[in-house]
């Protein structure tokens, strides 16, 4: 039987293995990246209430935004006014999906909607949205009801649910001889979530570690909006 002492000596050697299985067969994990200040940011708070969760940011095609989905199902979209209800669900009430204390959002958003996706067509104005309960789907220019595109795949229902292991990407067709239809892209081993092209590690944001981004947008001034599942504001930081 292993003693304690024998026990860390096996615990470090394997985290000495690990680490070094890691730089071999990925020699940038290990180098210095460039790294942003996000100690100092401006907040985009969101309206009163208990409405939180701004997870991800989008800017349609005339640089208007940001637009982002919170707690009650609404996409917002900030102005020089603040946050304006810009789209929401087909079965979005005010009265029905606005949270309490007595009644949280998680009680009423399987009925309202969870958006956590949101992307543009920029040159239809078309907005994309991943509903956590609703599927995929999109709504016109001028904002409004959304219309689900897609709730199923196969007969299961398409969920987008974040902590739920999800082993699929998925692609929706928007034109060409495949549009209006959805396909099985790859499996995978474990949940997809705010995939980006390549995976490199090109800056990191130095902030609050207890503080956990979900979605980074750079516009062209070098302002970056940071999205989060747990926060009641998007955070915009400027780049020095």
């Amino acid at each position: 039987m292993a003693t304690v002492g024998s026990s860390k000596k096996l615990t470090a050697a394997a985290t000495f293995s690990l680490a070094l299985l890691v730089l071999l067969f990925f020699p940038g994990a290990g180098a210095a990246v460039p790294s942003i200040d996000a100690t100092l940011t401006r907040h985009l708070p969101l309206p009163r209430g208990l409405l939180r969760g701004p997870e991800s940011v989008a800017f349609d095609g005339k640089g208007r935004g940001p637009y982002s989905g919170v707690s009650d199902g609404r996409i917002l979209k900030w102005t020089n006014a603040g946050w304006t209800t810009y789209a929401y669900a087909p079965s979005y009430s005010s009265d029905a999906c606005t949270a309490t204390a007595r009644r949280p959002e998680t009680v009423t958003e399987s009925s309202c909607g969870r958006p956590f996706g949101l992307r543009f067509h920029l040159r239809s104005g078309q907005l994309y949205i991943a509903d956590a309960y609703k599927g995929l789907m999109r709504v016109g220019p001028g904002g409004g009801e959304a219309t689900v595109l897609v709730n199923e795949v196969d007969g299961a229902p398409l969920r987008f649910t974040n902590g739920v292991d999800i082993d699929q990407l998925l692609r929706y067709w928007i034109k060409g001889p495949k549009a209006g239809t959805i396909e099985v892209l790859v499996d995978l081993p474990g949940y997809p979530d705010n995939i980006g092209a390549d995976g490199k590690i090109v800056e990191e944001l130095r902030g609050p570690k207890s503080v956990r981004p979900t979605e980074i947008m750079e516009r062209k001034d070098g302002r970056l909006f940071v999205g989060s599942v747990e926060l009641p504001y998007v955070s915009v930081i400027k780049r020095r």
